[in-house]
């Protein structure tokens, strides 16, 4: 529909970048009104996660365009390509997303081609990526929107005509009905399930009509079954929601999908952290029992017993990798309470596992776990809800100096002897000597018997 050039503004000398609508469309009077709709959508729309305009008007032959901020980076549908997207950076991109729609839905204005081609992920001078939501260009104005809203269509999109993207169209679009705002959240539900799952619902369709009409009638698999990783629980039923075909079953706002992905990020970062805890915690856990077996220290140590779970101070760098930066900023410091959470996600897929040899569990006591062998201590916790007090290292410390302290005093218990065998030997070696002079030898062997028989 337009043309994008790289400008550069002659009096702030900064770069910008130029939406111009093709030569061609510019007779068209529809696209001529949907321009002037992008323009004032995105002026309006003051929002950290939508690209924002700086100017909107005609060239010399009447060419409409559109001034914009000038983004660095890729759009989501380059960065699918490049590799598979982790868990949580799907959710945020998911939530940054589900940000924009609700203040441009707050207007009463639906976007109607939600894709990975639309989303922009910009590269911040502070090395931040934000989410960025493009192309308002198709945007529906809904009748009842509020006094603050574009003025709607002059001529109004013909009943049947289906806009958007095909890949990423909502039931109704498909058959060709008028779109609200949970078309755009079925779209969102889509491109969450692209980048958890690495394909799309209805991929295996390849003519128009065959996309279209499984976007009308199928209901899609759960992304848990093309997912690369092991997916929390809830994100399953979550999606699945998203992709519902009746808009009155699916999220009616995108506050409500916002919470909805907050659970599964608070459940994905239970899920995290009890990998980090087997990864640092496991042999931890197997060294200080190393230890008690050298002291001598007999009896069962249970997960309630001297050995304590690491804290999330603990495990360093290596243990929080899972989460990533923009995880600790966005999820902040969750309580080990949380974690009840797991004994809900059931036992591990070979998917979650890997490719790692089983480990036994240094723990005698523990049960089957729940996430990994060596997060049995963990998992048996969380379950039994043993959330309160733990015991820290200090507390291992102490009962093993404890125990050397009760060693060293039964030592000092013991009762002592004077041995007069050193001094014997010394007398026998000058008696002999004196002896062996004045009344000989057999006088020397006598001294020699009562020296043997002395203690």
């Amino acid at each position: 529909m337009g043309q994008v050039f790289l400008v550069l503004h002659r009096e702030l000398r900064s770069e910008f970048v130029a939406k111009v609508l093709r030569p061609e469309l510019c007779g068209d009077l529809r696209m001529l009104d949907r321009v002037r709709i992008e323009a004032e959508s995105l002026g309006r729309l003051a929002h950290p996660h939508v690209v924002s305009v700086t100017d909107f008007g005609h060239s010399a032959r009447g060419a409409p365009f559109i001034v914009m901020e000038l983004l660095c980076g890729m759009t989501l549908s380059q960065r699918v390509k490049l590799g598979p997207v982790h868990l949580y950076d799907a959710l945020v991109f998911a939530r940054a997303t589900l940000s924009a729609l609700r203040a441009a839905h707050a207007l009463g204005i639906v976007h109607r081609d939600i894709k990975p081609q639309n989303l922009f992920l910009h590269e911040c001078e502070d090395g931040r990526t934000l989410l960025k939501v493009l192309d308002f260009g198709v945007a529906r104005v809904l009748p009842d929107a509020p006094p603050a809203a574009p003025v709607p269509l002059n001529l109004p999109t013909q009943t049947g005509m289906v806009l958007g993207t095909p890949r990423f169209a909502s039931p109704e679009a498909a058959a060709g009905r008028p779109v609200d705002a949970r078309g755009d959240l079925y779209a969102v539900g889509l491109v969450l399930y692209l980048l958890v799952a690495g394909r799309g619902p209805f991929d295996h369709f390849r003519t128009l009509s065959q996309v279209l009409d499984a976007h009308a009638s199928l209901v899609p698999e759960p992304p848990s079954r093309f997912a690369r990783e092991a997916l929390p629980g809830g994100l399953d039923e979550v999606v699945l929601k998203a992709l519902s075909k009746q808009p009155e079953h699916r999220y009616q706002s995108a506050r409500e999908f916002d919470a909805a992905l907050v659970k599964v990020q608070r459940e994905l970062a239970a899920l995290t952290r009890a990998r980090a805890f087997a990864a640092a915690g496991a042999s931890r856990v197997s060294g200080e029992l190393g230890i008690l077996g050298e002291l001598g220290v007999s009896g069962e140590v249970g997960v309630s017993g001297e050995v304590g779970v690491p804290e999330l101070s603990e495990l360093g760098a290596s243990g929080l990798s899972e989460l990533g930066a923009s995880g600790l900023s966005e999820l902040g410091a969750l309580g080990l309470s949380e974690l009840g959470a797991l004994a809900k996600l059931g036992r591990p897929t070979a998917s979650m596992q890997g490719s790692r040899p089983r480990r036994e569990s240094p723990v005698a006591s523990v049960r089957a776990p729940v996430i990994s062998p060596a997060a049995s201590c963990l998992a048996i916790a969380a379950e039994e809800q043993l959330s309160a007090p733990r015991v820290q290292a200090s507390r291992l410390q102490a009962a093993l100096e404890r125990r050397i302290s009760a060693k060293a005093d039964r030592n000092a218990a013991r009762p002592r002897h004077l041995s007069l065998r050193p001094m014997a030997t010394f007398l026998l070696f000058w008696g002999t000597l004196v002896l062996t002079s004045v009344v000989g030898a057999g006088g020397a062997t006598l001294l020699g018997r009562m020296v043997g028989s002395l203690p």
